[in-house]
């Protein structure tokens, strides 16, 4: 690839970042068509014209939903590290081979075991799709769309399972999987015409290469003066680690800025699965029946994914203006005020109070928005905040981590409320929001625009 592939404009142009990127992130499309697709089809799997050939039991549909999540928990990691060894663009392709297979085997049989491995292969892109797709097109990326490319991911993932959910409630089993089998198909395709990304390139010693397609990314001459900036930066950042041992989880900890970095990732991974949006979206249907609102089973199955791929759309929208940091803020506020004003309702209605009908559809409403905006943030956040040598296995991590948390919840949430009751669940996760503000507000860093020696310097002062 070189500029002379097709004309130039000498001032530049980020429509090629923009197609690269939608490109990349189709993997995150799809993934959210995957996750989305049990929750409408449990009840097609256990009416009796089962595509299964008989009623599938609660605990067959437990077992087939968790092949997701214990792949992914084992795969994140193995993902980053052959996005070191092989490249961004490759890993993603490996990434997008799975997702057809997560498809096309729900077509070949709908026994539990096929539907259970289908999954599998499902969590197996899905620990991978959050760890690579943030990393390449923050690589891909000038400083100025940084923010809103790393938003589009998140907002296709909330996109993907609004389309699933809205496909799930108006079509049958098979016509919806022979529609979405084709998408990672295409993207499997699309992804061998992308070029690697420049970061990585230099980081292999291809200079020239690294330089022509950041060049041809941002529709400049190769002697463009800020493509000749910025590889000048990546490789000061790679010449930092020339003479440090090979990068292990292990030297991640000696780095005063990388344990802190590291530090405020893990609390960004606890913010986004225990922020309580995992609960809005278990009990919500439960909560508006109590409150005697009524909303069409359908209507509501699109309206709750809906909300969220609105506040992903916010977050994309509005990153680049405002920054990371206050909208981190602001999402982390709007989700812990909602939850603990439902805390408080379920309690006040558990013993013989009364609560506004509309209360907990507003809260409800309040919660899913503010989830959906924070969602795409804490990974622009981490791929910004680490070098090119730490980012792959600190997101590999981080990712595992995330999805250790959501197994968890899975296994352990009934059980909680149960016996602590659904109003303590909710005054817990507000608690953490608000702990996540105080800490958010007073430790982490702007990213926004600024070098990894900056984000470094700041970290280390902090």
């Amino acid at each position: 690839m070189s500029s002379s592939d097709s004309p130039v404009a000498k001032k530049g142009t980020i429509h090629r970042q923009w197609i690269i990127g939608f490109i990349a992130t189709i993997t995150v499309l799809t993934y959210g068509l995957q996750s989305g697709w049990m929750s409408p089809f449990i009840i097609v799997l256990q009416s009796e014209n089962s595509p299964s050939g008989y009623s599938l039991s609660n605990y067959e549909i437990s077992w087939i939903a968790s092949g997701i999540s214990v792949l992914a928990i084992i795969s994140a990691v193995i993902f980053s590290y052959i996005a070191d060894a092989i490249g961004r663009r490759y890993t993603l392709i490996m990434i997008a081979i799975p997702q057809i297979f997560g498809f096309a085997l729900k077509l070949v049989s709908a026994h539990p075991i096929c539907l259970f491995v289908s999954q599998a292969f499902c969590g197996i892109a899905g620990g991978g799709v959050y760890c690579v797709a943030p990393i390449y097109i923050k690589e891909i990326s000038q400083d100025s769309l940084r923010g809103v490319l790393g938003s589009s991911g998140i907002l296709l993932q909330s996109l993907g399972i609004t389309i699933m959910y809205a496909m799930g409630a108006y079509i049958d089993y098979y016509t919806v999987l022979w529609i979405v089998v084709w998408l990672p198909i295409l993207n499997v395709v699309a992804l061998f015409k992308v070029p690697e990304s420049p970061a990585f390139l230099v980081k292999k010693g291809q200079f020239e290469e690294a330089t022509k397609v950041m060049a041809w990314l941002r529709g400049v001459d190769i002697d463009d003066k800020e493509v000749e900036r910025d590889i000048s930066l990546t490789k000061t950042e790679l010449a930092m680690y020339e003479n440090l041992p090979s990068v292990s989880f292990k030297s991640i900890f000696t780095e005063k800025s990388s344990r802190r970095g590291l530090g405020l990732s893990f609390l960004m991974i606890i913010m986004l699965d225990l922020g309580g949006n995992y609960a809005i979206l278990a009990y919500a249907s439960v909560i508006i029946r109590n409150a005697g609102v009524t909303i069409a089973p359908d209507l509501q199955t699109i309206l709750f994914p809906a909300l969220m791929t609105i506040g992903s759309l916010a977050s994309a929208l509005t990153v680049e203006k405002f920054g990371r940091k206050p909208l981190i803020i602001l999402s982390v506020i709007f989700t812990g005020i909602p939850l603990l004003i439902l805390g408080s309702a379920i309690l006040i209605q558990q013993r013989g109070g009364i609560m506004p009908p509309w209360l907990p559809v507003l809260c409800i409403g309040i919660c899913l928005f503010a989830s959906g905006q924070h969602m795409p943030l804490p990974f622009i956040v981490m791929s910004e905040m680490f070098s090119i040598e730490l980012r792959s296995k600190v997101l590999g991590l981080l990712v595992t981590f995330g999805w250790l948390l959501c197994a968890i919840q899975t296994v352990i949430f009934a059980a909680v409320t149960e016996y602590f009751g659904m109003h303590t669940l909710f005054f817990f996760f507000a608690f953490i929001n608000f702990i996540g503000v105080i800490i958010f507000w007073i430790k982490m860093p702007e990213t926004k625009g600024k070098t990894n020696a900056q984000i470094d310097k700041e970290l280390e002062e902090i």
